[in-house]
């Protein structure tokens, strides 16, 4: 005997709950931890969810969130972690609706890192590195620039594949160069230009960094890119992005200005490779307005000031000291102190900053 069963939307909604929850019994009984997977927001070509499995890259993978956090459910293991699970599913669910509803043909995968923002997985695959994704430090990745000896080919564009690049600014006078200034080593190059004046994205990428640090950068923004760098925009006036925004080349990111550690408006441009800075001259003809080659070979040369720097002893200054007696303790001459930092004999010593003696 067939039973009459009509479909209203209040059977159906009770049909859903009753379903979840049983799902829920099950999923608890299984003590599925939800540092094992990330789902993805969106999927290729593809009508099922897929998990991508933590366990293959938890040695690689950081995710920095409060909402998310898969180094300490993993230690911890405790009866929060369900409900926890249970947010992230249903964020993901949500997500991966909504992506569908506005687009059918979804482009890639993607990983949700916060529950506001989920990014392309090429850009924790793209480069072994990539795989920890900070959205705190600058630098978080575990490796000693004394050490680097690799030689690593970067595609800056690829008409091809239609990426591109982009000067930071309209104009790019460069006002203070790359290297050791003072006493301080600087890690990027510093462009004139106005308050208010655009700044944009070098090269395709999503934002990683986005954020004010009132001691050094001030209001600043970090990119990784598709080719494998990493670029910093400091000092500026506001910031147009936030954390996850997917930018091209040539697209508006902030207004420059003075804040920070700033003595005069400019802006602060970095480039990096697994966290390190070089040189951004050794791509770029600031002067021109154009990139020196379609290819970029990193090499221990390009990092030979930062190798030198890393090696480097100093000497923090001390009430009494000057130039003669840093001289006299660590057996070097006046002139060889002032060729290593950049100062002259009659530069004034500072209790508390570093000079370097080797």
């Amino acid at each position: 005997m067939l039973l009459n069963f009509n479909p209203t939307p209040k059977r159906l909604l009770v049909l859903m709950w009753v379903f979840w929850g049983s799902c829920s019994m099950l999923l608890a009984q299984k003590q599925i931890n939800p540092a094992s997977y990330i789902k993805p927001s969106f999927l290729s070509h593809s009508d099922t969810e897929a998990d991508i499995l933590i366990k293959a890259i938890q040695k690689r993978l950081h995710a920095d969130s409060t909402y998310y956090n898969p180094e300490w459910v993993w230690e911890h293991g405790t009866q929060c972690d369900e409900s926890q699970k249970e947010d992230i599913f249903q964020s993901n669910l949500f997500s991966m609706h909504d992506s569908y509803a506005q687009n059918e043909a979804c482009l890639e995968d993607a990983v949700i890192i916060s529950p506001n923002v989920s990014i392309p997985f090429r850009y924790l695959n793209n480069e072994d590195y990539f795989a920890i994704w900070d959205t705190q430090n600058v630098n978080p990745y575990p490796y000693s620039i004394a050490s680097f000896s690799d030689t690593v080919k970067i595609a800056l564009f690829d008409l091809e594949k239609e990426t591109s690049w982009s000067a930071p600014l309209k104009t790019t006078r460069v006002t203070s160069k790359f290297g050791r200034r003072w006493y301080r080593w600087h890690h990027g190059i510093d462009l004139d230009l106005e308050v208010g004046d655009s700044v944009f994205s070098a090269f395709d990428g999503v934002v990683r960094i986005s954020k004010y640090n009132y001691r050094g950068y001030g209001h600043y923004v970090l990119i990784r890119h598709d080719n494998g760098l990493e670029t910093l925009y400091g000092h500026l006036n506001k910031r147009l992005v936030k954390v996850g925004d997917q930018v091209k080349a040539g697209e508006l990111i902030g207004w420059g200005g003075n804040t920070g550690r700033s003595t005069g408006s400019h802006l602060h441009f970095e480039v990096r490779y697994k966290g390190h800075a070089f040189n951004p001259k050794h791509m770029f003809d600031f002067g021109e307005k154009k990139l020196l080659a379609q290819e970029f070979t990193i090499n221990p040369k390009v990092y030979s000031g930062l190798i030198a720097n890393a090696k480097a002893q100093y000497h923090r200054i001390r009430s009494g000291d000057s130039l003669w007696k840093i001289s006299r303790r660590y057996r070097t001459s006046i002139g060889k102190l002032c060729a290593l930092n950049g100062i002259s004999r009659r530069t004034t010593l500072r209790v508390g900053r570093r000079i370097r003696v080797r």
